[in-house]
């Protein structure tokens, strides 16, 4: 567990407790401040840290967001998720995301990047020339080209693991209800000689 968690966790259970503080304006602030430079602290922290502090409700989301971008690759915010009680929310977003950006591909709207241009440079490193910005072309033909986007599209439709493979994380047994505990195994529940059994986690849906 690192520091940063602890912070964020305290700014957290303050703003539950008590609403947005001083204590947890000043905790989420703590850990804000190591994301941007300090010349930009006053737009990108201070400014944001007052406008999320205007309820409780607000401070929340914005520990929310915060812990993503803090622990982004860290293996834990699907169980975060499940704290909140938001897995299913958030797993609905990240398809409505995705469709976005394939229907932003499919008619050439939106900044997103439609194809990525990339070389190695001198030293053999791997550079992006639009990590996250749209080109209508390479910057010259030293660049490289792959699809990225439009890879969302399969013959003008959504590519079928945006439809299908995502559905069970936010539509499962019903709608809005995600399967992410996992049921008894089935040898434990034999054992149990019908003490044990599956019924209320639906899985036979």
């Amino acid at each position: 567990m690192r520091y940063s968690d602890i912070i964020l966790m305290y700014a957290e259970a303050e703003n539950e407790l008590n609403g947005p503080t001083t204590e947890a304006q000043n905790a989420l602030k703590r850990v804000r401040q190591r994301a941007f430079d300090a010349a930009d602290w006053g737009t990108k922290v201070d400014d944001y840290i007052v406008e999320v502090s205007g309820s409780k409700s607000s401070f929340f989301k914005a520990i929310v967001n915060e812990r993503a971008w803090e622990f982004g690759g860290e293996m834990i915010r699907k169980y975060e998720l499940i704290r909140w009680g938001n897995y299913s929310e958030k797993m609905k977003e990240t398809v409505d995301g995705l469709k976005k950006l394939a229907d932003d591909a499919k008619i050439n709207t939106g900044t997103a990047p439609i194809k990525m241009y990339w070389k190695l440079d001198e030293s053999g490193n791997f550079i992006i020339a639009n990590p996250d910005t749209r080109l209508l072309a390479a910057p010259d033909d030293t660049w490289n080209e792959a699809d990225f986007t439009q890879n969302l599209l399969n013959s003008g439709e959504y590519q079928e693991w945006i439809l299908n493979d995502w559905k069970n994380y936010y539509d499962g047994p019903e709608k809005g209800v995600a399967r992410y505990i996992f049921p008894i195994p089935n040898t434990v529940i034999i054992e149990s000689q019908g003490t044990l059994k599956n019924d209320g986690y639906r899985f036979n849906q």
